[in-house]
């Protein structure tokens, strides 16, 4: 009897035993069950953030890329997405490397930044390499409407787009390389050289972008003291804010802007120096043999008048709404004007000439195209892009 108890009592203990591993392996199967689902959980909400901080980090990529293909520039980025910082955040870096004086490669990386539920940064970036080709217009001269009219002895050292109607005075003695996309060429006058040439479709000729100086100008006109006269100024980067007339007399140095609501007059063989920028709402006058030094600009609501010859350093930039008139000048740069480009006899202009209302060449004038006008920023677009394949994804950490 008393076997058959032991017996008894060590199954119902057997028993007792089975059912408790049963019960703890029942609860552990759960809260893995729960913990995968809370796992899973996190990694479907944790993959939802690298996504969104990968378009973020490509929003930033695409500005910056953007700006850079519309001004020339480069600069780094910080900003909150929309301008929510609650939906994320992109960071973006440029570095830039001279590949040789017609190509520059810049490296952009813009990392994406979301903040997770847990509170740890979600962050992905993406790089690539964009190259930026100074190459500018390929053409010296450019008449973009208009009538053009070219006289005798005119050398033209590269390729002349017309668009307008195209007279030549004197074709016999006229020398052009290459002439493209004629809109009224009279074939009367024709020289056999200008045999049919090639059209070029969609050309992309730039504007200039008036806004920078009609807000210089707007400033000047609220915040600045009349008519000046400057004679042997150094301005030392700074800006000179004129609310009228300003004569210059003498040499104008340091770098920096000069802004004057109404015109500027150029008396005394003065000269503007390296860096300077003029900004004007009325005519700008040339007057006694003026020196422009490298990397000078002009910019005018109106005229820009050589009233006698000038010379000028690499990297001068004309710009005018609306004519300029040149006498015996010798430039090198960009000359950009909404209107009429009246070039004297015996100018010799090396760079790019683009007139939206056509241009007139006397006789013994020289033009020819010259690309290192553009190695430096210049506030007209002339940038061709060649974009690289993408550079991968990378998530955090890279």
């Amino acid at each position: 009897m008393k076997t058959e108890k032991t017996n008894s009592s060590s199954r119902s203990g057997g028993i007792l035993v089975m059912v408790m591993v049963i019960i703890v392996t029942l609860s552990l199967l759960v809260l893995s069950l729960l913990n995968l689902g809370k796992f899973s959980a996190f990694e479907t909400e944790r993959q939802l953030e690298w996504t969104q901080s990968r378009w973020i980090a490509e929003a930033g990529f695409e500005k910056a890329a953007a700006n850079i293909k519309a001004t020339g520039h480069s600069s780094d980025l910080s900003e909150d997405f929309e301008n929510d910082p609650s939906i994320g955040h992109y960071d973006v870096t440029i570095t830039e490397e001279i590949v040789d004086s017609e190509v520059t490669k810049l490296t952009i990386v813009s990392v994406g930044t979301v903040n997770s539920a847990d509170g740890e940064p979600v962050q992905t970036q993406v790089r690539a390499d964009v190259m930026k080709v100074a190459k500018g217009v390929d053409q010296a001269l450019l008449g973009l409407n208009g009538t053009s009219t070219i006289n005798a002895n005119v050398l033209i050292d590269s390729i002349v787009y017309v668009n307008g109607n195209l007279v030549i005075r004197n074709p016999n003695n006229t020398e052009i390389t290459e002439m493209i996309e004629l809109g009224g060429l009279d074939t009367s006058i024709q020289p056999p050289s200008f045999s049919p040439q090639t059209v070029v479709e969609d050309i992309d000729f730039p504007h200039l972008d008036r806004t920078p100086y009609e807000n210089l100008l707007q400033t000047a006109s609220t915040n600045a003291a009349g008519n000046q006269t400057l004679k042997n100024t150094a301005l030392n980067g700074g800006t000179r804010f004129v609310n009228g007339n300003v004569t210059i007399d003498g040499s104008i140095t340091g770098g920096g802007t000069i802004v004057a609501t109404g015109t500027v007059r150029v008396d005394g063989h003065s000269t503007i120096g390296s860096g300077i920028k003029v900004v004007a709402g009325g005519d700008v006058t040339f007057r006694n043999h003026p020196v422009l030094e490298e990397q000078t600009e002009i910019f005018t609501m109106t005229d820009i008048i050589f009233d006698t010859q000038a010379a000028t350093a690499a990297g001068t930039t004309l710009l005018a709404m609306g004519d300029i008139t040149t006498k015996n000048i010798d430039f090198i740069g960009i000359i950009y004007v909404e209107g009429h480009v009246y070039v004297t006899s015996g100018s010799d202009v090396r760079g790019t000439v683009i007139a939206w209302d056509g241009f007139d060449l006397a006789a013994n004038v020289t033009v020819r195209y010259d690309q290192s006008v553009f190695a430096n920023p210049n506030p007209l677009p002339f940038l061709t892009w060649v974009e690289t394949e993408r550079g991968r994804w990378e998530e955090r950490p890279y």
